[in-house]
């Protein structure tokens, strides 16, 4: 679907909805300029009369100047906030940070979790965020429990009248669209998580990227955040998926660039603590350690140490087992087409 036609979609919904007058937390003035490319220039003003503004590069020159408007109203009222966690990312944060500037959506404020740093980290979020300094540590904690600890530390500072959060990766620049055209298909779909998609990496409709994810605020705080246990970052998809939400990757919303993951044992071993943690069947995680040809893999997995999330172990087994035999049909009619 294009970018054109989401709008439209959402542009008849509001359309058809009864007028309803603003909360303090809404939309209070919004004015519009459309240019010879329709281009909108927008200043909103929220309940604290701070100016936000949006600035659009939308596909707005097919849709009238009305439909153009009714989006507007669509995304005025969104209360957005972004949390990163970072450290020792002097020669990325700056570049992340001003990729946010540059969004068509802004965020309303963006949280940086300082983790220890001792290098510029600090001085250059402060620049652009509301920075939380934490006391520093000799161990990366990435791919850890200890990391889920550090994003609820800025999650915390989230209010309780925040719609969405983005949590991003202090590597990860994004396009300028990135939030706006996840937002619209969040909106219209009803979706509670989701991402863009990186090109060239692995992608499934219903397992959005870790960083780059934009979550339903207020549902995430009721499930606690992240839970501090190994697969803490899967687990709140496969938690949300269970309660009967929809969970989404965008593969034609581009989610930018960021720094190639680096693939070690150490690494490999966490997934498959990950793994356990998750309720993975045994089957799936030794087939993942086979892909990966990973002893550490399966050797993670087979930890004594970890403990099962009992409340989604079922819901990820059954769901793996509906993804497999939903491959397997795939493979079949592709075959029978030949």
């Amino acid at each position: 679907m294009s970018e054109t036609e989401v709008y439209r979609m959402r542009v008849r919904a509001v359309s058809s909805e009864p007028e309803k007058s603003p909360s303090l937390q809404q939309l209070t003035r919004a004015t519009a300029k459309f240019g010879q490319e329709a281009g909108v220039l927008i200043s909103l003003f929220s309940c604290n009369f701070r100016p936000r503004m949006m600035s659009t590069a939308l596909p707005y020159g097919s849709l009238t100047s009305q439909e153009a408007v009714d989006v507007v109203k669509v995304l005025a009222p969104v209360q957005l906030f972004v949390v990163i966690p970072a450290r020792n990312e002097q020669d990325n944060i700056g570049i992340t940070l001003a990729s946010l500037t540059r969004q068509t959506l802004k965020p309303i404020k963006i949280v940086v979790v300082n983790d220890g740093s001792t290098d510029q980290t600090a001085e250059i979020s402060a620049r652009y965020a509301d920075t939380i300094n934490l006391p520093s540590h000799d161990e990366s904690y990435v791919g850890r429990p200890e990391l889920a600890r550090i994003l609820n530390t800025g999650l915390e500072r989230v209010p309780d009248d925040c719609d969405y959060v983005l949590i991003l990766g202090a590597d990860h620049s994004l396009p300028e669209k990135y939030v706006e055209s996840t937002l619209l298909r969040m909106i219209e779909g009803d979706v509670k998580i989701a991402s863009g998609h990186v090109k060239g990496e692995p992608y499934h409709p219903e397992m959005p990227r870790g960083t780059g994810r934009i979550y339903d605020f207020k549902l995430f705080k009721s499930i606690g955040f992240f839970p501090v246990n190994w697969g803490w970052e899967s687990y709140v998809p496969f938690k949300v998926m269970q309660m009967g939400y929809r969970v989404k990757c965008y593969r034609e919303v581009d989610a930018g660039e960021m720094r190639a993951t680096s693939i070690s044992r150490k690494k490999l071993y966490y997934h498959g603590k990950a793994m356990r943690a998750l309720g993975y069947d045994f089957k799936y995680a030794l087939g993942r350690a086979i892909i990966n040809r990973s002893s550490s893999m399966l050797k993670g997995y087979l930890s004594k140490d970890v403990q099962v999330y009992k409340d989604v172990a079922e819901f990820v087994r059954n769901w793996q087992t509906k993804i497999f035999w939903g491959r397997m049909e795939e493979i079949l009619r592709h075959k029978g087409r030949k």
